[in-house]
């Protein structure tokens, strides 16, 4: 009974708390610097690939999640470099008709030899370009820890550290 109950009260509810939520994807260029534990510090240039979900929750305010991924080897598996951000809280706010900021928290994976999860956060300078696209400088900061999968002890100083700026075209639908 409280199966059924719980049923019919989902049905009528979901369509009413998925009103409002829009799709988000974004595509850009990303200068990444990284700190790896064991090779040292490198920098590169790399494409950056974003896909979300947002729902305004006032006339200035959003929330949503997204997933932001900065690929070394977008076809690639195994240790490719490849460095994805779970943005699980995103929130933004329009402080003006054409400008919004965004500031968010999330999980992390890097792709290597040792793969490494861990914890992010980040914000950005979005300048709206219409009610669907918008244009969005990003500074972001990562912390991965490669020592998660090891036997026994976990030697210090096994964390990759990554910093990095995109700039990204998004656009909501």
């Amino acid at each position: 009974m409280m199966r059924a109950l719980f049923l019919v009260v989902a049905l009528i509810v979901s369509p009413f708390a998925m009103a409002d939520w829009a799709f988000q994807a974004g595509l850009g260029g990303t200068y990444l610097y990284q700190d790896n534990a064991d090779k040292g510090t490198d920098s590169s240039v790399r494409p950056n690939l974003q896909f979300g979900v947002f729902k305004p929750v006032s006339d200035t305010w959003s929330m949503g999640t997204a997933i932001e991924f900065v690929p070394d080897d977008i076809m690639g598996s195994g240790a490719t470099g490849n460095l994805m951000m779970w943005r699980v809280a995103e929130f933004g706010y329009q402080f003006a008709e054409k400008w919004a900021v965004s500031f968010y928290g999330g999980a992390a994976r890097y792709d290597r030899e040792e793969p490494g999860w861990g914890y992010g956060l980040g914000g950005g300078l979005l300048w709206l370009l219409g009610d669907r696209w918008a244009l969005s400088g990003e500074l972001n900061w990562t912390s991965t820890d490669i020592s998660i999968n090891s036997e026994g002890v976990s030697p210090s100083g096994r964390k990759d550290d990554f910093i990095w700026s995109s700039l990204v075209l998004k656009v909501r639908f």
